[in-house]
């Protein structure tokens, strides 16, 4: 008989089958890259796998009365904006990569502009205490946030709008992000409309088609700070507890790998990110073909045609329009001559 090889819903690679997403009921591997941990741990724990999640985060919101629309005539004036978008996807740090490892879990949220700029990392600290010597060793590098949680909420949104946005970054801006229901809540688009910041709502479940940081940014982020994880585990100094564990890093040690990877990304990556998810200020089609989903073997081969046709569409019907302009002019000039000569 033939061996079975179950493939994990994730990245689609072999996996034991030790673990299901709780969801779907798919195998699943239980590391963060494919899964989030539902807090059982060893063989057979549950987790829901990387596309259950975005799901489940959206589910509240994926009403059209929700979510956020670019009209026709929004989108002519938006194209002149500012385009921003950030990794909706919390990122959770977990350092437990041998029994009895101490956990540490940290949320760091990364945003970055159409033309390659990266803003500060937004990162979620589990200790409430600030500790000065951190603040000032990371002043200019992350933005830390001392909450004693992983989670985001209406409140830490707020916040990461007005320390990564504020008042610094002017000019007509467009931040894309996912559905998530401190995205779209009324604090939120309370602070959105004081900070002059339009939005626009990418649903659940698509994010890993139009969203930058699920196409581009997340695997080479995630590999830096797995790197430099290993190369402490193998040359670091590394605690341990009374009873013998190791101690999960220290603090200024995983925010350090944090900066340098979000470091390591280059401008050039950033930019390609925006093109290939179609979030560009482009309107005559000209990058249509480096959109990711487009390709032969991406999840639409055959969307490239179909925009194309829409865009003729839409030039026709604009023309049509500029000509009926043009002929009511006229027209009113012919009677405006006609009562002159009267």
């Amino acid at each position: 008989m033939d061996n079975i090889i179950l493939l994990c819903c994730s990245c689609n690679k072999p996996t034991s089958g030790g673990h299901y997403c709780k969801i779907c009921k798919k195998p699943c591997h239980a590391i963060e890259l494919c899964s989030v941990s539902c807090g059982e741990e060893g063989y057979g724990a549950k987790v829901i796998c990387s596309d259950c999640f975005i799901d489940v985060e959206g589910v509240e919101d994926s009403n059209g009365e929700e979510n956020e629309e670019i009209s026709k005539k929004q989108y002519g004036k938006a194209k002149k904006r500012r385009v921003y978008t950030i990794n909706e996807k919390i990122e959770i740090l977990d350092f437990d990569l041998s029994t009895g490892h101490e956990k540490t879990h940290i949320t760091v949220m990364l945003t970055a502009r159409s033309d390659g700029l990266k803003l500060r990392p937004f990162v979620l600290l589990p200790r409430k205490r600030p500790m000065p010597e951190i603040e000032k060793l990371f002043k200019n590098k992350l933005i830390l946030v001392w909450c004693g949680t992983s989670w985001m909420n209406n409140e830490l949104t707020s916040k990461y709008l007005e320390e990564v946005f504020g008042n610094f970054l002017f000019g007509s801006r467009l931040l894309i992000w996912d559905s998530f229901r401190a995205h779209t809540s009324v604090d939120t688009k309370t602070t959105l409309k004081r900070l002059s910041i339009h939005t626009a709502v990418v649903p659940g479940g698509t994010t890993k088609y139009i969203q930058a940081p699920d196409i581009s940014w997340n695997f080479p982020f995630k590999n830096s700070i797995k790197e430099q994880h290993t190369d402490w585990m193998i040359h670091g100094q590394k605690p341990t507890t009374s009873s013998g564990n190791l101690k999960a890093p220290a603090i200024e040690t995983y925010l350090e790998w944090i900066y340098k990877a979000w470091d390591s990304l280059s401008k050039d990556l950033i930019v390609k990110s925006f093109v290939a998810c179609g979030m560009t200020n482009d309107t005559d089609g000209k990058l249509d073909d480096q959109i990711h989903v487009f390709k032969p073997e991406g999840a639409i081969p055959n969307g490239l045609t179909l925009l194309q046709h829409r865009r003729n569409e839409t030039a026709l019907e604009e023309l049509n329009f500029e000509v009926d302009v043009e002929e009511y002019d006229s027209d009113f000039s012919i009677e405006l001559n006609i009562d002159l000569n009267i």
